[in-house]
């Protein structure tokens, strides 16, 4: 369209300065976000490693979480009704909070890695940050970007218990989950409170939308605002969602090692169990990152994450055994890797293609 007398060749009169000049904006941005990335990388990892030390040093690099009659496990089991006449001193007691407040104040990690990468590598200032970092939305078919994402948390804060009951299903399709609908990991607390057991799976189930908000939400924001706010959109930008989704579950996972050492999650304390959180946070964040790129913002990929947190455990209670294997059943392992997994790139795939999308380009 020409105003003011010129015409549209007019403003291409120099078409080897303006490419030079859009190719030097393009180099520089794409510099930009390699070095705020792998900064951001580094100090995730290396935070993580320094907020565990302290409790590595404490338990003299034993694997602590998962393994039979692991101090965790035994003091958890008697707080909760599990056994009665078990009750832990006061030292186990210490101990045990102790065993929840590392990975607590870990979790706070990333988003610290975040606010340094975004005012320190990328020069950004506070009033800036929360829109660089995802907290903001624009408006969507007229909608106030409050409305937005209030609509899309609360399809994360459903969906993703549902993905999560899948995974149990897929894992007793597959003969990884031996099914009990007795509920028999809950009958100790029955015989304790006094309250059936289908009312207090029912009452677990009812409380996973308000645990995925509080406490689970507000801890998961810690690791979203670092993930999805901050490295997801960069590594976008860089290699286009594909590979982007890959390399943050990648670092994800790998963020997750001073946990899965100690044998979180898995009860396997080696570079194996390492290995199996690398893809099961492959594969829930590829979920992740469809609510990430699809809303256009930070919050509805933390509410994931917190009803993710606040619903693993559904497998344990449904299990007939309570060895079952979280590395088959559970919803970062095997049976996870292929509901969130499938789910996230058929869903990713689908809005790329409607989009026309080329993050890449």
């Amino acid at each position: 369209m020409a105003m003011d007398g010129q015409t549209e060749d007019s403003h291409v009169a120099r078409p080897g300065h303006t490419a030079a000049r859009s190719g030097t904006a393009r180099g520089s941005s794409q510099s930009g976000d390699l070095r705020g990335a792998a900064v951001f990388t580094l100090l995730a990892l290396a935070l993580a490693w320094i907020v565990m030390l302290p409790l590595w040093i404490l338990v003299e690099g034993d694997p602590v979480y998962g393994e039979p009659g692991a101090d965790a496990d035994a003091a958890m089991s008697a707080l909760s009704g599990g056994d009665p006449e078990a009750v832990p001193s006061p030292d186990e007691i210490v101990r045990l909070l102790l065993l929840q407040l590392f990975p607590t104040a870990m979790m706070l990690t990333p988003a610290v890695a975040a606010w340094l990468s975004v005012r320190w590598v990328d020069g950004v200032r506070f009033r800036r940050m929360f829109r660089v970092l995802g907290f903001t939305v624009r408006s969507a078919r007229g909608l106030h970007p409050v409305v937005v994402i209030l609509l899309w948390s609360g399809i994360a804060i459903i969906a993703t218990p549902v993905l999560v009951a899948l995974t149990v299903a897929v894992a007793a399709a597959l003969g990884f989950l031996d099914l009990d609908t007795s509920i028999p990991a809950l009958a100790p607390s029955a015989a304790v409170s006094g309250i059936p057991v289908l009312v207090l799976f029912l009452l677990q189930v009812a409380a996973i939308p308000f645990a995925a908000v509080l406490p689970n939400g507000l801890l998961a924001a810690g690791e979203e605002i670092g993930w999805r706010g901050y490295l997801l959109p960069r590594l976008i930008r860089l290699w286009g969602t594909p590979a982007a989704v890959l390399a943050s579950g990648v670092v994800w996972g790998l963020w997750h090692a001073p946990l899965i050492l100690l044998g979180y999650n898995f009860a396997r304390p080696h570079a194996g169990g390492v290995l199996l959180m690398i893809a099961g946070c492959v594969a829930a964040g590829a979920w992740l990152s469809w609510l990430r790129v699809r809303s256009g913002t930070v919050w509805p990929a933390i509410f994931a994450h917190g009803a993710l947190n606040a619903s693993a455990g559904l497998y344990l209670l449904l299990s007939a055994s309570p060895d079952v294997d979280g590395a088959t059943a559970g919803p970062l392992g095997v049976a996870g890797w292929i509901v969130f997994g499938v789910t996230g790139a058929v869903l990713l795939g689908a809005f790329a293609r409607r989009r026309g999308l080329d993050t890449a380009s």
